[in-house]
């Protein structure tokens, strides 16, 4: 059993030395690294992923943003036991005013449009959530809600109060157990595309919505949307 393996169990008194095993098997490659993350993940050990984050920012600077990011991919993505893997997905949509389209319709509607690999394989839980908790939710919430979401529980990490009226900026998160193929991705944009332009005319509370993805990308349009 590796270093790494033994030490996650531990107290919080390991967290320095997990964090730097994360660093050491993040940056040399090693095949311990998405284990050992897990374990960290599913702890709520958010202190060492934290002080990981610190170590790379002050020691490797130029690696800092792709550790950051490949640790956001990695805490969206979830074994979910019986030979499924499920990750996170965020449809992020802006209102014209203070009324919303059913959740449940409206996902349903998403995992119809044709951007999923297997429409039967993606749900949504049905209510909508302020879009702005997404940026607060920290790595170890992000792996919380997608075990939530794949037993088919209340996301426990989001508060459905803000989705009152209140905000004009929603999201609907699921769960996708199957696999999309990177080359797809532009063609399914056109596709996701298409479906907007056929269907939001069914649901006349929505202005936009955001292209279904992981929660970087949802992020990265918040940052585009909020620019000056």
């Amino acid at each position: 059993m590796s270093e790494g393996r033994r030490r996650v169990g531990r107290g919080k008194a390991d967290g320095p030395g997990l964090a730097e095993t994360l660093v050491r098997t993040w940056l040399t490659r090693d095949n311990e690294f998405g284990a050992i993350l897990d374990k960290v993940l599913d702890a709520g050990r958010q202190d060492v992923i934290d002080l990981a984050g610190r170590i790379v920012a002050e020691r490797h600077r130029a690696n800092a943003d792709k550790f950051s990011a490949d640790l956001m991919v990695h805490a969206g993505f979830a074994d979910v036991g019986r030979g499924r893997c499920a990750r996170l997905v965020v449809v992020t949509a802006t209102t014209k005013g203070t009324k919303r389209p059913d959740a449940g319709d409206f996902g349903e509607s998403v995992a119809d449009s044709g951007f999923f690999e297997d429409k039967d394989r993606i749900s949504f839980f049905p209510a909508w959530f302020p879009a702005a908790q997404l940026s607060k939710l920290s790595l170890c919430a992000i792996r919380c809600l997608v075990r939530d979401l794949a037993d088919g529980k209340r996301p426990s990490v989001l508060d459905p109060d803000g989705a009152d009226g209140s905000d004009n900026a929603i999201m609907l998160v699921g769960i996708d157990t199957s696999y999309t193929d990177e080359d797809d991705v532009e063609e399914l944009d056109d596709v996701f595309e298409s479906w907007k332009e056929l269907n939001l005319r069914y649901y006349p509370e929505i202005a936009d919505v955001g292209t279904p993805g992981p929660p970087a990308l949802a992020l990265f349009c918040q940052s585009l949307d909020g620019d000056p």
